[in-house]
């Protein structure tokens, strides 16, 4: 048995008003379209509860806690789904996204999540991911050396919520990611892509490119420590004020009118160096 589509109708019929509210019914492939009688009568956001033994999701990741086990995945283009059981045999689809971007930093591409329990005392964890060169070039200069680095490193492995991320690229870990924590780097383009805030903390170098300073002028500027703790303390609470700004920002730099010019862009900069 895939799905109880007796209870699935029952359910629907329920949420459109009833029986007396449908004038007339048409379908496709993927879809039910109705003409009501009075389209007042409808239940919004009716949560339609199916037992099924399969679960409609590409690239799934179960979490196992309390007892229960929830698989979430890649479904929709507007968030993620979540489907729960207590058995892995028969799945139960929740009423809402477990992630949906009206409440998330991104506005679509939801896709391929990992979903981890943290107790209430761990609500943040930190991915740290430096430059290949970082270390050798820090103890080439004296400012550290091999087995401080190897001590450094060693904290990472001995506190659950360190992670030392060397994988060889960087979109997954940019889009499992809530924010951007850097100095000036050439991969905050790539991460801005992701309509997600970040936290520019000022060096002595400066970048004159345009697309930078722009940029960086809806991100968040943090000159010391405690500046990046009040910030990510903010965000955490849902305080992201340059949101809506961050947003029309990438939509303007990265639309056709722009991306069209950058191979003939980057043709110009050879010839000109």
């Amino acid at each position: 048995m895939a799905k109880d589509y007796n209870n699935l109708a029952e359910q629907i019929i329920a949420a459109l008003g009833g029986k007396e509210n449908i004038k007339n019914c048409f379908h496709c492939a993927t879809r039910l379209r109705f003409q009501l009688e009075d389209r007042g009568k409808v239940e919004e956001e009716k949560p339609v509860t199916v037992l099924s033994k399969t679960v409609p999701l590409a690239d799934p990741y179960i979490l196992v806690y309390d007892s229960l086990y929830y698989i979430y995945g890649t479904n929709v283009g507007t968030g993620f789904d979540v489907y729960y059981s207590k058995d892995l045999e028969y799945w139960e689809r929740a009423s809402a996204l477990s992630l949906s971007h009206t409440n998330s930093y991104g506005e679509s591409m939801f896709w391929a999540p990992e979903v981890y329990y943290v107790e209430k005392d761990k609500k943040r964890s930190l991915v740290f991911r430096p430059h290949p060169l970082t270390f050798k070039n820090f103890i080439s200069l004296g400012l550290i050396t091999s087995d401080e680095v190897d001590e450094y490193l060693r904290k990472f492995q001995n506190n659950e919520q360190l992670y030392y991320d060397q994988t060889s690229e960087y979109f997954t870990t940019f889009w499992h990611s809530d924010v951007f924590v850097g100095d000036i780097s050439s991969i905050i383009p790539c991460y801005f892509l992701t309509g997600k805030p970040i936290i520019y903390c000022h060096t002595d170098a400066v970048d004159d490119n345009d697309i930078m300073k722009k940029i960086f002028s809806v991100s968040y500027n943090a000159y010391s420590f405690e500046d990046v703790e009040k910030i990510l303390l903010d965000l955490q609470n849902g305080i992201d004020p340059l949101k809506e700004k961050r947003l029309k920002l990438k939509d303007e730099l990265f639309e056709d009118k722009y991306v069209k010019y950058v191979t003939q862009n980057i043709i110009k900069v050879l010839k000109d160096n």
